[in-house]
């Protein structure tokens, strides 16, 4: 038996693929969740937007990837191939006291 069933997509197993991304909580998936938040697919931009709230724990973006390319003070595509965001603090940037 077929057990995935026969109407298993590639989109659902983008969203699973995402889904783990989040999952994982590594900052080094941050450059390939961020173009997601662009995708005509409704779905797939808010997996994308879950998965960077799990890994950054900012509850308080947006899905729109310029505010989150703006408030990480960061390009989306690094050029060397590398994550930008590997050291990334979630922490908030002005804690109060």
């Amino acid at each position: 038996p077929n057990l995935m069933g026969d109407s298993v997509t590639d989109r659902d197993l983008r969203l699973a693929a995402i889904r783990a991304l989040g999952d994982a909580k590594d900052p080094a998936a941050i450059p390939t969740l961020l173009p997601l938040l662009k995708e005509k697919d409704v779905a797939i931009r808010n997996r994308a937007h879950e998965s960077l709230v799990a890994i950054t724990g900012r509850k308080d973006m947006p899905a729109d990837a310029a505010v989150w390319e703006r408030v990480l003070g960061k390009g989306a595509t690094p050029k060397n191939g590398e994550s930008d965001y590997s050291s990334f603090d979630p922490s908030p940037r002005n804690p109060t006291r």
